[in-house]
């Protein structure tokens, strides 16, 4: 630790000999990481992917890497492969942070307009849950998020009046669940119901509820985090 640049130094010499060994290119990939060189780190985990395309966790170190970057496609496509190439006990957490990262691609989609996408990819999202509900017995707390942002979508692509007989069927079911706006901001199911139902379907961070029990929209906090890009998030 401290010695970041000379580390980055003596790697970056080993890295121009030419090596036939997968493991000591995944190695310097999550070296080239911490010293905050991401291009450079994706371009040795391909080099360790050419070598020995079979191992799992090379996918999931570079699926978990497009996400943090931002690159959620590129990060989607990762895991898929590692899912192809995956042990049978980690099948399951690979879905999962892959279904994680969906929901981040498919927040942005929505943010930049491009509802019909955003919507194919919440859809693919919900699957899943369902898939775990009825394996756990229970709803996964994302589930009605998920299912409010299919409602929203639909809504944007509706030709005429949105219908907004969804959301408050949701808010009946889950009346104490939260679901995204954007970044900046969520609110209670129950709540965007009702300002929907007021033709307010896209809330903004403006709050004007004056004296009322029902709990206000949330800010919502992100934290800038570097985790190692081998392991699950």
């Amino acid at each position: 630790q401290g010695q970041m640049p000379e580390a980055a130094a003596f790697w970056g010499r080993v890295a121009e000999r030419a090596f036939t060994d997968a493991d000591l290119y995944f190695r310097l990939a999550t070296r080239y990481y911490w010293a905050q060189r991401p291009q450079t780190a994706v371009n040795l985990l391909q080099k360790a992917i050419s070598i020995y395309p079979d191992n799992y966790r090379y996918y999931l170190a570079l699926g978990n890497m497009f996400s943090n970057l931002g690159e959620y496609q590129l990060a989607i496509r990762s895991y898929r492969d590692a899912l192809q190439r995956s042990v049978q006990t980690m099948l399951l957490p690979v879905r999962r942070i892959m279904s994680q990262t969906q929901v981040k691609y498919a927040h942005s989609l929505y943010s930049d307009g491009k509802h019909a996408e955003a919507l194919e990819v919440y859809k693919e999202i919900a699957r899943f849950q369902e898939v775990m509900n009825k394996h756990l017995g229970s709803v996964v707390p994302d589930y009605p998020d998920i299912q409010a942002q299919i409602l929203r979508s639909k809504a944007k692509l509706a030709e005429g009046k949105p219908d907004y007989s969804g959301l408050v069927d949701l808010a009946k079911k889950y009346p104490s669940s939260n679901c995204w706006i954007s970044d900046q901001l969520e609110m209670s199911i129950e709540y965007l119901a009702e300002l929907a139902g007021k033709g307010d379907y896209e809330p903004s961070m403006r709050i004007s509820e004056g004296n009322t029990e029902r709990p206000m929209p949330a800010f919502r906090k992100a934290y800038a985090t570097r985790v190692y890009p081998w392991v699950l998030q």
